[in-house]
């Protein structure tokens, strides 16, 4: 199943994410390597909003992800969102990617 992590950053996000940024970035690709994150990235300028596509077996996976996040332990990321994603335009692609 694909699911949207919608993070919802603080103001001045680009400032207050420095400290923690390589512990998040390593997080990342972490569950990049296992296949769990699909894309991601960061939304605006200034930044306000990060999204990144997970294929997990469940919802719980995406919130323990959100969980172990040093950006929202720290309150880096005030709020966030997980949607299952009814992917329409571009099956074909991402399934290629994914090895479905």
């Amino acid at each position: 199943m694909l699911y949207v992590l919608r993070y919802f950053m603080v103001d001045d996000f680009e400032i207050k994410r420095e400290e923690f940024r390589s512990e998040h970035l390593r997080h990342i690709r972490k569950s990049v390597e296992l296949g769990k994150i699909l894309v991601g990235g960061a939304c605006g300028v200034p930044i306000k909003q990060g999204l990144i596509i997970f294929k997990a077996v469940d919802q719980q996976e995406v919130h323990d992800f959100v969980a172990e996040d040093v950006y929202f332990r720290n309150g880096i990321v005030f709020n966030y969102e997980v949607n299952e994603w009814h992917l329409v335009a571009g099956a074909e692609l991402l399934e290629s990617t994914m090895g479905k």
